[in-house]
């Protein structure tokens, strides 16, 4: 999360000033593997997408920005009871693959004086962050509550993490709709291709006891991006603006 709003924080600051036509949107999204990355993981993560948009001055059909996202691909967790660390006790024994992308977009509103709905194509380019975590904890006692979280205090006996970059770009159609009387909001549903680079991650992990199995994979990462969520104006210097 504090990633998240340190993202839109530098995008808000660098173009706020000047801004005719802003947009955000949250989008929940969902990858299905292509080529490659198909063959060697045909798993279907789904996560969040978070985007900022600006529009070019005097230029509505044109905007750019960025994007922000998180995709859950896989992961397995389990209790196990006994000895672990010269210590008998309950212990949380967990992996997690995740996937972070980090980008920017170019976009082109192909009707941008059409008042019912948007058709827009987009170019993007940026970086996919392959995270792999695996970690064995336990819970302190019911009554050692984190004060500024209010939740359990944990006591961590391992922690590691493996990370792997790949290139990602590529371009997509969305098609946005006008929700209210003020046009401000948008329901939108997106699809895209996205190449992917070579990398280096990590398949559906296997838990035995206080073991974490982890099988490496190494392939081509493309695929096909799905999005749904909504739109809406930010920061908006003109009213009959349009993106």
């Amino acid at each position: 999360m504090r990633i998240v709003l340190l993202f839109f924080s530098i995008i808000i600051a660098t173009c706020g000033a000047s801004a005719q036509a802003n947009k955000g949107s949250v989008t929940f999204q969902a990858a299905f593997p292509a080529a490659d990355y198909k063959n060697n993981y045909d798993v279907t993560p789904t996560g969040m997408m978070f985007s900022f948009t600006h529009q070019l001055k005097n230029q509505p059909p044109f905007s750019f920005g960025g994007e922000i996202g998180i995709l859950q691909v896989s992961g397995a967790n389990k209790y196990y009871t006994g000895i672990f660390n010269n210590e008998y006790n309950t212990f949380l024994v967990a992996s997690w693959n995740h996937i972070i992308t980090l980008g920017g977009t170019f976009n082109v509103n192909l009707f941008p004086e059409n008042s019912f709905f948007n058709v827009i194509v987009d170019i993007n380019a940026g970086t996919n962050l392959f995270l792999t975590t695996t970690s064995i904890s336990r819970d302190l006692a019911p009554n050692l509550v984190d004060v500024l979280t209010d939740t359990r205090r944990t006591k961590w006996y391992y922690s590691d993490t493996k990370t792997s970059f790949a290139l990602r770009m590529g371009g997509g159609v969305a098609i946005e709709v006008p929700v209210g009387r003020k046009k401000k909001i948008f329901a939108l549903v997106k699809g895209s291709y996205l190449y992917g680079s070579h990398a280096n991650y990590y398949s559906r992990p296997y838990i035995v006891d206080t073991k974490i199995i982890l099988s490496p994979h190494s392939s081509g990462t493309s695929m096909i991006l799905t999005q749904a969520g909504i739109k809406l104006y930010m920061f908006t210097g003109d009213k009959k603006q349009k993106e």
